[in-house]
């Protein structure tokens, strides 16, 4: 059923190259998604910051009372006003205008007003506060960067081991149809009573461990092929290519290139305008203050508009608080500063440990190369030594094993090479892997 499953993935693969899988994780990786929107949700909180540079404040009512509000200032609409003695003194026109109702407020009414604020005092403090989120957001775009670099570092190395799987299923295939030809040899010296037949079980022990060698093989490339597709967000099956790309040397880049060093800097500057945003709020809030109001059927005392201007102070007397933030601030910027120093020291030196096991992988390739030639050599002379009746079956399956050994080894290493110069690229901010267009 496994052995279905294999050959059914195969069929209905996807193949795909490295560099075509590499690419793939900027745009379809989950993680590097997420980290997409993260930053995009700082961008928000940024320009958050800014809407406090202005402050609008709107209100409007209309109300239905169902009927005119009216009040009389002598009696009321039952009593009749004597304005005998106010005319006497020639005020008897005033007299009969207070006994007529006054209209406090109409049946409908309306009621708005508009007022912005601007925070003057308040400005640095936004400003800054502002700088430092724009540093934030930074962060974020660069962490975007960092973590599609660990994924295709995960990728390389997963893509890496599932071709080393095809090619360990090839040496095995090869190896266990040179174990068909000793058996059958074995089988013909313990009929003719050459050699005891427990060498011959011996074969046929080590031909079923090579089975299931292969088995575990085929059952760990599916795996594999599987974490790729979660990996890349891949909807179809995936089978790698063999590599044919031209993978180039990286240049020499500057420590400044670091995403590490990068991200740092844009720390320290942040703690350094958070620690100025401090300072602002320690003064009080002057604001330049603008409003319009309109009303309407309010009566003769309620203007139907007017408009002012001001200024409006308020201060907040909090001062342990606020000096406890300011000092915390510039805890802040003299960790990042100290975070800089160590930073710029260790991050020169893992650079050139990275580039100098590269190189050394690169040159333990060629002892690999030439320990597989040394191991082939020795394992035709053992099975000519065995045909000659001049060694048992068990030397010349540890020459077998020995140069099946040999073989992965050489992939284990040439896929140590390509990770290790992959890493080292990245610790230069250079491509992950150079490929030739």
């Amino acid at each position: 059923m496994i052995f279905f499953l294999f050959i059914l993935n195969s069929v209905f693969a996807q193949p795909l190259s490295l560099q075509e899988s590499l690419a793939l994780v900027r745009t379809q990786n989950p993680e590097v998604q997420i980290a997409r929107l993260q930053a995009d949700q700082a961008n928000f909180d940024r320009f958050a910051i800014l809407t406090n540079a202005l402050s609008v404040q709107a209100s409007g009512s209309w109300l239905d009372f169902g009927e005119p509000l009216d009040s009389y200032l002598i009696g009321d609409e039952n009593t009749e006003v004597d304005c005998t003695s106010f005319e006497t003194f020639g005020f008897g026109d005033l007299c009969s205008s207070f006994s007529e109702p006054l209209r406090v407020r109409e049946e409908r009414i309306f009621d708005g007003s508009l007022q912005v604020a601007l925070p003057i005092s308040a400005l640095y403090s936004i400003v800054k506060g502002h700088s430092a989120s724009q540093h934030l957001h930074t962060i974020k775009k660069l962490e975007i960067e960092k973590t599609k670099q660990r994924i295709e570092i995960s990728t390389i190395e997963i893509y890496m081991q599932t071709l080393n799987m095809k090619e360990q299923q090839a040496i095995l295939e090869k190896t266990r149809t040179r174990l068909g030809t000793h058996q059958k040899s074995v089988q013909a010296f313990v009929e003719q009573g050459f050699t005891h037949p427990v060498q011959l079980q011996e074969i046929e022990l080590a031909i079923q461990q090579t089975n299931l060698g292969i088995r575990q093989v085929k059952q760990g490339y599916t795996l594999l092929c599987q974490q790729m597709e979660l990996i890349l967000g891949l909807n179809d099956s995936f089978s790698p290519l063999p590599l044919k790309d031209n993978i180039q040397s990286p240049k020499e880049e500057s420590l400044q290139s670091n995403l590490n060093h990068q991200i740092s800097m844009h720390q320290h500057q942040a703690a350094q305008d958070g620690v100025q945003a401090a300072i602002g709020n320690l003064f009080p809030t002057v604001a330049l203050i603008g409003a319009t109001t309109v009303a309407q059927g309010q009566g003769p005392f309620t203007p139907t508009s007017q408009s002012y201007f001001g200024l409006n102070v308020q201060a907040e007397f909090g001062w342990g608080k606020k000096l406890m933030t300011l000092k915390q601030r510039k805890l802040d910027v003299a960790m990042t500063q100290k975070g800089l120093e160590i930073q710029q020291k260790s991050l020169s030196i893992q650079q050139q440990q990275y580039k100098q096991s590269w190189l050394n992988v690169t040159d333990t390739i060629l002892l690999a190369q030439k320990k597989v030639e040394i191991e082939n050599q020795k394992r035709v002379q053992a099975q000519a030594q065995f045909e000659a009746h001049q060694i048992t079956i068990s030397e010349l399956l540890d020459a077998e094993s020995n140069f099946s050994d040999a073989q992965l080894e050489l992939l284990r290493t040439k896929r140590q090479s390509i990770i290790a110069q992959a890493k080292y690229q990245q610790s230069i901010n250079a491509d992950t892997l150079y490929f030739q267009p």
